[in-house]
């Protein structure tokens, strides 16, 4: 049992390490470079914290529906884990006044531990509805989905869900040359959380905590 909770609770690290990549594609040719900081909310010392978890990340305009993305996950770097993504978001609408604009997202997330190897490939596809405001602005509510391929957990039991979903909510604030975004997640909001080796402060339904909620900002430079 111990080692399922553990698991769990590195599988909503790993998919919680980062604000959304790309929700309104970007210009064709554009480019940026972000910086993200932040994580889950747990109890820490008397108080409430998001995991300092830390990235870098790249994206360009293929067209001005397109963009490809790819990050790395610095603070996994610390504990001698790799993990890199790579994938490609594609808008399918634009926004027009109260009707969101729609985008998806399609990523593969590479996991490897420094010490043992222990290879780990993740698929994650993600969804988003935005509407923009002001001069360049825009906020955003989706889901995001990472996915499963082993057939089995840490103790050898068969691996029953194949997905660990999430909602998130976000709004970026642009500038001709920067953009700040700040966006809150809701990982795995059907899952019992309570009583796990980590203490997630999260939303609680008769009486227990269910999944993660966590809280992010990022910074990007365009070019």
């Amino acid at each position: 049992m111990n080692k399922i909770i553990l698991a769990f609770c590195i599988a909503i690290a790993s998919a919680s390490c980062t604000t959304q990549k790309v929700v309104r594609p970007l210009q064709e040719g554009e480019q940026q470079i972000s910086g993200n900081l932040g994580g889950p909310l747990i109890g820490f010392a008397g108080t409430v914290i998001p995991i300092p978890l830390t990235s870098v990340n790249y994206a360009r305009g293929l067209s001005d529906s397109l963009s490809i993305h790819g990050g790395l996950q610095t603070t996994s770097l610390l504990y001698k884990t790799l993990q890199v993504d790579a994938g490609a978001t594609y808008g399918f609408l634009k926004p027009d006044g109260w009707k969101p604009g729609l985008s998806a997202s399609a990523s593969l997330n590479f996991l490897s531990d420094f010490r043992e190897g222990n290879p780990k490939l993740y698929p994650q596809i993600d969804a988003n509805a935005y509407w923009d405001y002001g001069t360049d602005n825009f906020m955003y509510l989706g889901v995001t989905n990472w996915i499963e391929f082993s057939k089995t957990m840490a103790d050898g039991q068969e691996q029953r869900k194949h997905v660990l979903s999430g909602i998130q909510f976000g709004n970026t604030f642009s500038t001709e040359k920067w953009n700040y975004t700040i966006e809150s997640k809701w990982l795995a909001p059907t899952r019992n959380t309570t009583n796990l080796v980590v203490d997630y402060r999260t939303y609680k339904f008769s009486g227990e905590s269910k999944g993660a909620v966590g809280v992010y900002i990022g910074i990007a430079r365009k070019f």
